[in-house]
């Protein structure tokens, strides 16, 4: 009896084995079926990914479940309907904030309605909150006034910065019902941008002004910050100097939070610096102790270097330095020392500004050496001026610790369903749909969890890398590596500057005369390692060629016997476009004087910075050339500075980790 028993036991527990089997599979599957539906849904098959996203819905795992519903109820925004039983199910499990327009068609009410419908529209839930609005309106075609609804379809027109469209609706709610801007928070900054964007005069000034004079002691704090706040921005886009300052200058003391004090000091001192830049140091310095956020005026403190740089006073700079210091302006800080450093050690600066003792070149050189050891120490993010300050120092290190970070075993990874989630999409083969939902981990602000941590971060940007989506890995490793007590490493140092097309890059350097490390220093600021990338201008692949520039070279290249390329030339192609990249680069490495000016002339054009590096020797500077580094500093063009700096700190970075430079090295060889 007790073998009997034994068997069946037995029996029980194989067959419950293999049920929970078949149970883990059809989940998995399940869960499959949301990535293989957003290939679906790219690939233009909605009703295929309609079917994906459905069976998606009884996925095990709850972020899946969420975003196949939103997913669903995108396309039903679209015009793919859903059948009723489908939708009926949607209703109950509907996120945010399609769970609230759905209680909202149900029982409308005035008051929620508005509340709804004037409220920030998130870019990556606008299709929920016009899906609704139509369905509303189609239901309840009289509840709005005229004005209300008008107000409505300005605050979406604005949401989608359609700001002609928004000005027309919101002038038939100010003639009928203008008490409406005041009465919901998001109206006067919609209303403020229309008038911003569109040639309207004084129109939008006057107005905001007549409200914030309207306003009694017990009205609302927020519209004291608001009314004068967007008042000042249309000013300033109307050029009206003075008048914008006295608006941010009012708008200031009612702040609600440091991010709207930061901007409007951040104004004041824009509008400054390009009406009156001579008064710009002595403002900084009065505003850099009530900074909340230095990073966020990095760059307005490099507008004022560069002319503080280009009119020669160092005295000037070396003022704003010192409050620098004191801070949380690491990067800006570094900037600063390092040019300073740099004049010191050129004879440019006054010895006694330097150092009340540097009467000798020794003594110089001890002075600048002291703003270099800052500029080296102040911020380890601050590649560019860390690794020129390092050339100066002859200091051979980048990192400060040897930690090798390996990537994490199989039984090392996270667990959960959000860490499920997030790898579902380089198991499926949707990889590319992953940067997207990583974003909504990252910010802190998604109320299904705190944000991701930097080592979840890294395991993500190395599969992302493995993906060959290089340029996400990289934006992903930058924004870790600017977190508050990061430390710095060489995996994350590999990761944010891959080596792909390795041997192409290698051997087209070595044709051209280049430097490897400086070839891949260009490709990663150029492109990021996307061969099919076109910008606004029209530049092409990798090395970001144009056309034209691209065909004379081509020409070159047949001319000195190397290979012909078909016209016009496919410059996504990635060999072809590194080749004609590297022979381009070499060309400019010729005809100009510097490497550092080749760099800015690959950017900003040979003729362009010429007529830049002729202006700079003017009289006024008693025909004395900077030294190219310095000169970079007075780039007429902010792209162009910031161009040259990741080039060149790219460069010195690729050769420390992968071609046996010391930090000090590439600076050094270049000048």
């Amino acid at each position: 009896m007790k073998r009997y028993i034994l068997i069946g036991f037995v029996f029980t527990f194989i067959f419950s084995l293999t049920s929970c089997s078949a149970d883990t599979a059809l989940g998995s599957k399940k869960s499959a079926s949301f990535y293989q539906g957003l290939l679906a849904k790219a690939d233009d098959d909605l009703p295929r990914a309609e079917h994906l996203f459905e069976t998606a819905l009884d996925s095990p795992n709850s972020f899946i479940r969420t975003t196949a519903a939103e997913e669903l109820l995108d396309l039903l925004y679209r015009g793919d309907g859903l059948p009723p039983r489908l939708l009926a199910r949607l209703k109950k499990a509907a996120p945010d904030p399609w769970n609230r327009g759905f209680a909202l068609l149900a029982k409308p009410q005035k008051k929620e309605a508005l509340a709804f419908f004037l409220s920030p529209v998130p870019q990556e839930q606008g299709t929920a909150f016009r899906y609704f609005l139509g369905e509303f309106r189609s239901a309840h075609p009289d509840f709005f006034t005229p004005e209300e609804a008008a107000a409505i379809d300005g605050h979406f027109a604005a949401a989608r910065s359609r700001f002609a469209e928004a000005l027309a609706f919101f002038r038939i709610a100010l003639a009928g019902q203008p008490e409406i801007f005041l009465q919901y928070p998001d109206l006067p900054g919609d209303l403020g941008r229309s008038f911003q964007y569109t040639s309207t005069g004084n129109e939008g000034i006057d107005l905001f002004e007549a409200w914030e004079r309207s306003l009694t002691e017990d009205k609302n704090s927020a519209l004291r910050f608001t009314l004068p706040f967007y008042a000042g921005r249309i000013a300033r886009a109307r050029r009206q100097h003075a008048r914008g300052t006295e608006f941010f200058t009012r708008a200031l003391p009612f702040a609600p939070d440091p991010v709207q004090s930061d901007a409007c000091m951040w104004y004041i001192l824009d509008i400054t610096l390009s009406a009156d830049p001579e008064k710009a140091a002595a403002l900084i310095k009065d505003y850099i102790p009530q900074w909340n956020d230095g990073a966020y005026f990095a760059d307005i403190l490099d507008r004022l270097s560069r002319y503080l740089t280009q009119k020669r006073r160092w005295n000037d700079l070396a003022d704003v330095f010192t409050v620098l210091q004191s801070a949380s302006a690491g990067a800006s800080a570094a900037q600063y020392a390092c040019i300073l450093g740099r004049a010191v050690s050129e004879g440019l600066m006054p010895p006694d500004a330097a150092s009340p003792t540097a009467s000798s070149a020794a003594d110089r050189n001890e002075a600048a050496n002291r703003f270099f050891r800052i500029a080296y120490d102040t911020s380890q993010n601050s590649f560019y001026y860390r690794a020129l300050s390092a050339s100066f120092l002859g200091e051979p290190e980048l990192l400060r610790n040897s930690l090798l970070l390996q990537t994490p075993a199989k039984n090392e990874l996270p667990a959960g369903d959000r860490w499920e989630f997030l790898l579902g999409f380089f198991e499926w083969d949707a990889a590319a749909f992953a940067p997207a939902y990583i974003d909504r981990f990252t910010a802190g602000t998604d109320p299904a969890g705190p944000e991701l941590s930097t080592a979840e971060l890294r395991i993500l940007a190395q599969k992302l890398e493995g993906a060959d989506l290089y340029a996400d890995a990289i934006r992903l490793v930058s924004r870790y590596m600017n977190r508050s007590g990061y430390e710095l490493t060489r995996t994350d140092l590999e990761l944010c500057y891959p080596r792909p097309f390795r041997e192409t890059v290698e051997e087209n350097a070595r044709r051209a005369g280049l430097r490897p490390e400086l070839l891949y220093g260009l490709i990663r600021t150029e492109s990021a390692f996307q061969s099919g990338i076109v910008s606004r201008a029209g530049a092409v692949g990798l090395t970001q060629l144009m056309p034209a520039t691209a065909e004379e070279m081509a020409v070159r290249i047949k001319r000195s016997g190397g290979p012909e390329y078909p016209s016009p030339l496919d410059l996504t192609e990635s060999a072809a476009n590194i080749h004609i990249g590297a022979v381009y680069l070499a060309y400019l490495m010729d005809r100009m004087e510097n490497p550092v000016l080749a760099i800015l002339a690959y950017n900003g054009g040979m003729n362009r910075v010429r007529r830049w590096r002729a202006a700079e020797a003017a009289p006024a500077a008693a025909g004395i050339k900077l030294p190219a580094d310095l000169f970079l500093e007075t780039v007429e063009y902010a792209e162009t500075r910031e161009y040259g700096r990741k080039v060149l700190s790219a460069a010195a970075i690729y050769g420390y980790l992968y071609y046996d430079l010391k930090m000090d090295s590439f600076f050094s060889d270049i000048r």
